[in-house]
């Protein structure tokens, strides 16, 4: 491609301008080759090293700081703590139109842990290539919130490529009643397991936005992943409930995660903006807000 060689020409000078019209340019090293395809700028190893995206040419450096990366753009990731990335991934939803849904991806001594799997398989095919070739990380296990596609649409792919993967016995069953791809281990009512010495804890509580969803702690990073759970603080309404439990039990499992689990700093809902304990009383004001509507019918 010609864009290959004058990258090769100029030692790399990526020069900004010459693709968006901005003036802004980036200086990498001078004696490795780099290549440019799909929006990323790879080395000899395939490795990136930096990413074109809104105008921009940025480096995978910038993990370090508090930016967002772009994959693509229906795949985004945030680096929430040293250990721990915030991804969410856009997909069509139907009569919801594009939402954005999130996920963990916990990291220690070149293995991962993921919780929740992008809607599409493609995305966590991607979402595994990038942890792979930019960080050597490889995912080892894999725990999903619940049974819906923004949680399980990647375990096919995952039990297929040998990935360790868990869920609830409830899962697994609704999973198996429908025919779908089940995780090849079921719990209870609780699981732990580590990613090297950090230690994830995955819980039953009851049912909420559906009658199986789990809830995940990381104590090291006092990360509570909430999943659908949860709504994030710009929520006004409750949402999907096609598959939810009644809305009273849902009441009770907050109120069992808010005392099991009073050092929380970052809650994790399913989609929209992480936040703090702020998303528990959010929560609960949208699902008794729901309740009493349907009580006055």
């Amino acid at each position: 491609m010609l864009l290959n060689k004058v990258l090769k020409q100029i030692g790399l000078f990526l020069i900004v301008g010459m693709l968006t019209g901005c003036a802004s340019i980036k200086v990498l090293p001078t004696d490795v080759v780099y290549h440019y395809a799909n929006g990323f700028v790879t080395d000899n190893d395939n490795k990136i090293v930096a990413y074109y995206a809104n105008g921009f040419v940025e480096r995978y450096l910038d993990i370090s700081k508090d930016k967002p990366i772009m994959i693509n753009e229906d795949l985004e990731l945030f680096r929430l703590t040293p250990n721990c990335f915030l991804y969410t991934a856009w997909a069509d939803m139907g009569r919801w139109g594009r939402v954005g849904s999130n996920g963990l991806v916990v990291v220690r001594n070149g293995k991962a842990l993921l919780i929740d799997s992008p809607t599409h398989e493609s995305q966590t095919v991607e979402l595994a290539w990038w942890f792979d070739k930019n960080l050597g990380v490889k995912f080892e296990s894999f725990i999903p919130g619940h049974w819906h596609d923004d949680c399980v649409g990647g375990l096919a792919w995952l039990n297929r490529n040998g990935v360790k993967t868990y869920a609830n016995r409830r899962t697994n069953e609704i999973l198996a009643s429908k025919g779908l791809e089940q995780s090849n281990t079921s719990f209870s009512d609780s699981l732990s397991v580590k990613v090297g010495n950090i230690k994830i804890e995955a819980y039953y509580l009851g049912g909420g936005h559906s009658t199986d969803n789990i809830v995940v702690w990381i104590p090291s990073e006092k990360i509570f992943f909430g999943g659908c759970m949860l709504k994030d603080i710009t929520a006004q309404n409750i949402g999907n409930t096609s598959d939810a439990a009644p809305l009273e039990e849902w009441l009770q499992t907050i109120e069992r995660v808010e005392q099991q689990f009073p050092d929380v700093k970052y809650i994790i809902p399913g989609h929209g903006k992480y936040g703090g304990k702020e998303l528990f009383k959010h929560t609960k004001e949208i699902v008794d807000k729901e309740l009493q509507s349907k009580m006055s019918k």
